[in-house]
């Protein structure tokens, strides 16, 4: 698609079945918006599961395409709002692969992605970019995926509604970010050890105002070797467990599922200047 710097594309209601490719970056301040057509978009409140079939705007991938979005050319400064994305062999919405750096400035907003064999939202290595408000659900991977060779810089995660995804809610690694007002729950019905953050590298950064329940770990913050956690705040969650322990989860009556846990289990690595305060703890 060939918007360029400061353009918006509406798209009407109707289901595509097309990888959603923009040609051209945006610039700071003029990005290109691909947007459903108002009145067609998802519908819902903050941080809530989608309205049912509010999202009337489909890029359905009929399980025979691997993208839904694919942001690897790489593009600069653009916004994927309102969309559903369902039923890829891969990622809902592929940024770059692990050792590539280079999207920034991208926004993903009150999107439905669902049903994807992938991550759905494989956002590695980016810089300066926003999640915000999408509900995450029934993908085959992790929901947020920024692990890669090179941090993700100054990311915002917030307000997102994941749940029931295949493996972790978010994973990996970033620098200047900022996790927050997302609710994550209900992701431990297989045998992988889903959890909810499952953090290998953050550097400056704060985990706040986030609900999150039912995986088998809550918050995990381990870094890999040579990785370090250092000056992270953490405050303001809640964080507990229900049906999980109820039922037991994947690995026996109660399972694992602390609130926080902080573990170095490699050379190189360490854990150092991490504030938890004010959270908010059940069983």
């Amino acid at each position: 698609l060939t918007a360029t710097a400061g353009q918006t594309v509406c798209v009407k209601a109707g289901t595509y079945n097309e990888t959603l490719t923009p040609a051209n970056s945006g610039t700071t301040g003029n990005l290109i918006t691909f947007k459903a057509y108002p009145g067609d978009e998802c519908q819902g409140a903050f941080a809530q599961p989608k309205v049912v079939g509010s999202c009337k705007v489909v890029i359905d991938g009929q399980n025979s395409r691997s993208i839904g979005v694919d942001l690897s050319r790489p593009n600069r400064f653009v916004r994927i709002q309102g969309f559903a994305i369902t039923n890829h062999t891969s990622d809902a919405i592929f940024f770059q692969d692990y050792y590539t750096r280079g999207v920034e400035g991208v926004e993903i907003l009150n999107n439905f992605i669902y049903a994807n064999r992938g991550e759905g939202i494989n956002a590695r290595n980016a810089i300066n970019s926003l999640y915000e408000n999408n509900e995450i659900y029934n993908n085959g991977l992790t929901a947020i995926s920024i692990g890669g060779e090179h941090d993700s810089l100054g990311v915002v995660i917030r307000g997102n509604n994941i749940h029931y995804n295949e493996k972790d809610g978010i994973r990996g690694e970033g620098k200047n970010m900022l996790i927050e007002n997302n609710r994550i729950y209900d992701q431990f019905h297989t045998t992988a050890h889903q959890d909810a953050l499952d953090i290998e590298q953050l550097i400056d950064s704060a985990i706040r105002f986030n609900v999150i329940y039912d995986f088998t770990q809550l918050i995990f913050l381990a870094p890999n070797a040579d990785q370090i956690i250092e000056n992270v705040q953490i405050y303001g969650n809640v964080l507990y467990t229900d049906r999980y322990y109820t039922v037991g989860g994947p690995s026996g009556p109660g399972g694992e599922a602390p609130g926080i846990f902080m573990g170095v289990p490699h050379s190189g690595s360490y854990i150092r200047n991490v504030s938890i305060h004010s959270n908010t703890f059940g069983w």
